[in-house]
């Protein structure tokens, strides 16, 4: 079966936008979230131009905007449009370290925090990447990122599969992620924004 959505029943934008996201985990990057049904939850995710994915491959002097990191079930992506790159780490000679932090959920209302987990950094690192030109199966072990050109518009679908009991939560950046401000992410989606969006997609609404 496809994933991608041809049209939106009109009555169904609003449940839609609720369970959308702008700036999500990355400023620029939309989520929306198309079927919420637990082993094949479906989102597509849309980098506008202002997004920062730019700077998860290869430039020097700019840290990782998400950092390395698994997920907690299966996952398909697979291209909408644009050009997008699937990132993963490799063992290196003269590769980087990358730091292991994990993520300390909310308390009393706060964003959280990610922990620094020493004994779990990545060291001898180097970065490979694949062009999305068609789906791409990952293990929910696996680990990547996304790199889209600087400026640039891609939009992907995730497709979720079975979870994973073993899921660690662990991420891995150059950056240090005891820093990282929320403040900016995570926004909810209006239905006027969500509209937009759709258009973007080339998915009607009826």
């Amino acid at each position: 079966m496809s994933d991608r959505w041809k049209y939106v029943e009109r009555g169904k934008l609003e449940s839609i936008a609720a369970m959308s996201l702008v700036n999500c985990h990355a400023v620029g990057v939309d989520s929306v979230l198309f079927d919420d049904t637990p082993g094949a939850r479906l989102r597509a995710f849309i980098a506008q131009p202002t997004h920062d994915l730019w700077r998860n491959y290869g430039f020097h002097g700019h840290t990782l905007s998400v950092g390395l990191h698994p997920h907690h079930c299966y996952v398909v992506l697979s291209p909408i449009f644009g050009e997008i790159w699937n990132v993963t780490p490799a063992p290196s000679v003269k590769g980087k370290r990358y730091a292991a932090f994990k993520f300390d959920s909310p308390i009393n209302g706060k964003s959280g925090q990610f922990v620094p987990v020493g004994s779990e950094d990545m060291t001898n690192v180097r970065l490979g990447r694949e062009i999305l030109q068609r789906p791409i199966l990952m293990a929910a072990r696996e680990i990547h990122t996304v790199y889209v050109p600087h400026g640039s518009t891609a939009a992907w679908y995730v497709r979720e599969g079975d979870e994973d009991p073993s899921f660690s939560g662990l991420c891995w950046s150059d950056d240090d992620l005891t820093q990282f401000d929320f403040a900016p992410l995570y926004k909810p989606m209006s239905v006027d924004y969500l509209t937009g969006v759709l258009k973007m997609l080339k998915v009607g609404i009826r």
